[in-house]
């Protein structure tokens, strides 16, 4: 009887709480799947546009927010997710942003924008985390993944992305010839592979490939392909190989 009365208890704690974080879909086609699976707590949820989905796991988002804007998007996280004080959001039409099991996200802005860009990370993934200023947690250091123009964000099983790490497969501006008139900074697929390790400070930026079981040491720039070799130490601005046939475990 006891087990019972904590059981309806518990849910109507998640019930209230998830109330509390307000969702609105504007227009007719737009679709929340499991909106009351995750525990959410000041974590609201927009949708405008038509014909976008967002698919919800059981887990927990803490004063985290989705939101989109545009058409025939996707936005789909599996169960054992766990956000916190993370923005996920998509601007455009045809996009996709893809999160596995078990995903841990503390201090993370996710974002895809412009047409048919596809944002995806492995099961068992944790990103971001929390840089301390005295007593108090520096939220400045934000954790950032981006996939636009179309192109490709992959990130492996088992990663862990360090915070105040930016991952982004475009450029914020374009860069063109002044005789031809044509763009000349095109967006390139980023990929990660299966338990690589991404230290603090680094960016992982266009046409960057890091190898399976790698480490990405603090504050280095990758953006080359480093697909031919696994278990790699990479280290500078821009990142080099200095060692190779290295592991690493928690």
């Amino acid at each position: 009887m006891l087990r019972r009365k904590i059981l309806y208890k518990n849910k109507f704690i998640h019930f209230f709480a998830s109330i509390l974080s307000f969702s609105r879909v504007r227009r007719r086609g737009n679709k929340i799947v499991g909106l009351l699976n995750p525990l959410r707590i000041r974590s609201p949820i927009n949708l405008s546009g038509s014909g976008n989905i967002v698919s919800l796991g059981f887990g927990v988002m803490y004063k985290s927010n989705i939101f989109v804007e545009g058409d025939n998007n996707q936005i789909t996280i599996d169960n054992g997710l766990n956000l916190r004080n993370t923005q996920i959001w998509i601007k455009g039409d045809g996009c996709k942003i893809i999160l596995g099991e078990n995903q841990v996200y503390n201090n993370v802005e996710i974002g895809a924008e412009n047409s048919g860009s596809l944002l995806t990370c492995d099961d068992d993934t944790q990103i971001g985390g929390f840089a301390w200023l005295g007593n108090r947690p520096n939220r400045t250091r934000l954790t950032c993944l981006y996939a636009g123009e179309g192109r490709l964000v992959l990130i492996g099983r088992s990663a862990r992305i360090s915070e105040n790490v930016v991952i982004k497969n475009y450029d914020s501006h374009v860069i063109y010839d002044t005789i031809t008139n044509k763009k000349i900074n095109r967006a390139k697929d980023i990929v990660i592979g299966n338990q690589v390790w991404v230290c603090p400070g680094s960016l992982v930026l266009k046409g960057a490939f890091v190898s399976s079981g790698s480490i990405v040491g603090s504050q280095s720039t990758v953006t080359k392909d480093f697909s031919k070799s696994d278990n790699v130490l990479l280290l500078g601005s821009p990142a080099k190989i200095v060692k190779k046939d290295v592991g690493w475990r928690l």
